[in-house]
């Protein structure tokens, strides 16, 4: 009952706005100030509390510091995956994997993407909270410093586990995570 994760992800697509992206503009920077865009949300009730990107514990807190502080070369790698993510080209793990490597491993910021990318199938995260609930329900899953494609798909894989007992227990058809 949640509802504004829905609302902060359907502004989020709007900044992003990929369908709009050409594969000539990348490395130009534009692609990156969508993604950067569509983390930046501070607007009126709206306010991303999915990943840490304000800086309120300096400019080194901000999960998404890479995005920013990217050089010529970097700004084109990185705009060529997220091109390839939200355009649909490549392989989702390779593409989390390679962005990961890029940005520093920060599982907010790289779980927070993908929900983005299809909030169906990926959820955003925090590990130290997450790591709490999934032993207090005896899950063996650890994502504290684990920020890779297996590890995320194994999480995601618990939750849509518990998506299924909640349903069950609480008889409620549409759960969503």
């Amino acid at each position: 009952w949640e509802s504004y994760k829905p609302k902060l992800r359907d502004h989020a697509l709007t900044l992003l706005d990929a369908g709009s992206w050409d594969e000539t503009t990348i490395g130009s920077g534009d692609i990156l100030e969508h993604v950067i865009s569509a983390i930046e949300i501070r607007e009126g009730a709206l306010n991303n509390n999915l990943l840490t990107w304000d800086g309120r514990y300096g400019p080194d807190s901000r999960d998404h510091a890479a995005l920013i502080d990217a050089t010529a070369s970097e700004r084109s790698l990185l705009e060529n995956l997220f091109f390839k993510l939200y355009r649909g080209e490549g392989d989702v793990g390779g593409l989390f994997d390679a962005i990961a490597a890029q940005t520093g491993y920060k599982y907010p910021l790289m779980a927070y993407l993908f929900f983005l990318k299809d909030s169906r199938t990926y959820m955003p995260i925090q590990p130290t909270g997450f790591d709490r609930v999934f032993a207090a329900l005896g899950i063996q899953l650890t994502t504290l410093r684990q920020c890779s494609w297996e590890n995320y798909s194994i999480y995601n894989s618990a939750l849509q586990d518990l998506r299924h007992k909640i349903s069950q227990h609480f008889n409620i058809t549409d759960v969503v995570l």
